[in-house]
């Protein structure tokens, strides 16, 4: 289980890597490509007397081969998104069953809720959500969606399941803490820049189904 204590930061911004399901997309689509090719030079432009043309049982032996290979493609495809969901299902898991995680979450959680009551009862109210937080519960939080934006973006977790179970946490949590993010990026720029790009990329995304609903 990940178990951060301190700022957690990247030395430098992490770019999103290519899935790889979508890589073995690329490799599948390529062997259609190529077989496709192949049958097309086989039945339009070659003559029926060139020695290259190859006879219907051995068409059907290439056939059997692209087949094959597509099967083996697509059975790896399916295999690594399971193994990718059920990685990302134990994560999640895991969280919900570290003392730690729960305790720093519930206190956090009440400190955001204490905080919204004061500011709707006082609309001038000047204090910040982070003034007088536990900065460990703070951090640890902050740590893990890190963790997690670090997995999103790396294709080790799989996002949808993700969102489904942490959207509307994770954006509480960014939203209260974004200035005293903002105040750490001062002296690190790179502080926290993976969880804001996942909360930013989340947040695009419930603009469109609010949008498409």
């Amino acid at each position: 289980m990940f178990c951060p204590k301190r700022v957690m930061a990247t030395p430098k911004p992490i770019s999103p890597y290519k899935k790889p399901s979508t890589l073995l997309g690329f490799l599948l689509l390529g062997v259609l490509l190529i077989f496709a090719i192949f049958l097309g030079w086989q039945t339009l432009w070659l003559e029926e007397c060139s020695s290259a043309k190859l006879k219907p049982e051995h068409l059907l032996g290439a056939g059997g081969v692209a087949s094959a290979m597509c099967g083996w493609i697509i059975a790896g495809m399916i295999t690594l998104r399971n193994s990718i969901r059920q990685h990302t299902v134990t994560t999640l898991l895991q969280s919900r069953l570290s003392a730690t995680y729960m305790k720093y979450a519930d206190d956090l959680s009440r400190h955001y809720t204490e905080f919204d009551k004061r500011r709707r009862a006082n609309p001038a109210l000047r204090e910040s959500a982070t003034d007088k937080v536990d900065i460990s519960a703070l951090r640890y939080i902050l740590n893990y969606f890190e963790f997690i934006a670090i997995g999103v973006k790396r294709g080790d977790l799989d996002e949808e399941t993700l969102k489904d179970s942490l959207r509307s946490i994770l954006r509480k949590n960014v939203a209260m803490s974004r200035p005293w993010i903002k105040a750490g990026q001062v002296d690190n720029p790179h502080l926290y820049t993976n969880l804001l790009w996942l909360h930013d990329r989340w947040m695009a995304d419930l603009e469109r189904e609010k949008v498409a609903s």
